[in-house]
C-alpha cells in the first residue's frame, strides 16, 4: 500500500468515527430537544462529580435521579427529594438547568451545566468558572 492511500484511509477511517460520534452523542451545539429525549426515559446515578477539584461523588452514590418530562427530578436515596430541571431552550450551548431541594448536600447541582457529551446511557456537563471546571457524570442505570 502505498504512503498516499495510507494516508486516504486513515482520513477516511477518522471520518467514519467522527460523523458515527456526532450522530452518538450530543455536543455543546445540540438541540435541547435531543436532551430531553435522552434525559427522560429510566433512572440515572452520579458515576462522578469533581466539584472545585475535589472528588465529590460519594456524596451522590446513594441517589438515583429520575428526569420527568414534566421538568420535576425525582431522587430517591435514604428518603425522596424533589427537584426541578430544564434543558436550555437554545443551542449554543445546550445546558441542564437543575434546583434540587433541600438544599444538602444538592447544593453543588443547583447551578446551569453545560453538556459535554450525552447519550442514552451517559451525560457528561461541566460548569467553568473561576480557576476550576466542575465536572458531573451521569449513569443511565
Amino acid at each position: 500500500m502505498g504512503e498516499s492511500t495510507k494516508r486516504d484511509y486513515v482520513f477516511g477511517a477518522l471520518m467514519m468515527i467522527f460523523v458515527i460520534t456526532s450522530f452518538l452523542s450530543c455536543s455543546k451545539y445540540s438541540s435541547p430537544r435531543k436532551v430531553e429525549r435522552l434525559l427522560t426515559p429510566g433512572t440515572w446515578t452520579i458515576s462522578s462529580a469533581f466539584i472545585d477539584n475535589v472528588d465529590i461523588t460519594s456524596e451522590y452514590s446513594d441517589y438515583q435521579f429520575k428526569f420527568n418530562e414534566t421538568g420535576s427530578i425525582e431522587i430517591s436515596g435514604d428518603s425522596t427529594v424533589f427537584g426541578r430541571w430544564e434543558a436550555g431552550v437554545e443551542k449554543n450551548p445546550t445546558f441542564l438547568s437543575m434546583t434540587i431541594t433541600p438544599f444538602f448536600p444538592f447544593y453543588h447541582l443547583n447551578a446551569d451545566w453545560t453538556f459535554t457529551e450525552c447519550t442514552k446511557d451517559r451525560m457528561i456537563i461541566e460548569l467553568r468558572g473561576g480557576s476550576s471546571v466542575d465536572v458531573v457524570i451521569l449513569d443511565k442505570l
